[in-house]
């Protein structure tokens, strides 16, 4: 199956929380989301959240660079080992991590290994297949 993040908000009678980035966007845009998604009215918020630089090491993985080479032997470890990185914010909360799969068949392999067993309760999996009530 194929799943359209895109597609996705039309599924909805609501959109809320869209975007930091709705103030930057060009009139083509801007009739894009009117007309493709019928948003129509909009309230911006200040953001929450402070301004990160791109060279946080928050954001940019825990040896400080976005990519990491992994053999099939500790492909699934550095997976964990990044979710542990990303999980909590520098004050310790907790927080979102999305990772994603290949396919639908690494995620189960992932979900199953003993790699995953520490998120195995807090884990939530979408695929192309979960209805839009989940």
């Amino acid at each position: 199956g194929v799943l359209s993040y895109a597609e996705l908000p039309k599924l909805y009678s609501v959109t809320l929380g869209v975007s930091g980035t709705l103030q930057t966007l060009s009139s083509e845009e801007n009739d894009l989301l009117n007309r493709e998604y019928k948003i129509q009215e909009r309230t911006i918020m200040p953001s929450a959240y402070p301004v990160v630089k791109s060279t946080d090491p928050f954001f940019t993985g825990r040896s400080g660079i976005d990519v990491i080479v992994s053999t099939s032997a500790n492909f699934f470890e550095n997976i964990a080992k990044e979710i542990t990185t990303r999980i909590s914010d520098h004050n310790g909360k907790k927080r979102a991590v999305l990772v994603f799969f290949k396919s639908e068949a690494v995620l189960e392999d992932f979900s199953s290994s003993t790699w995953f067993k520490d998120y195995a309760g807090s884990g939530l999996k979408l695929i192309a297949k979960t209805p839009p009530s989940e």
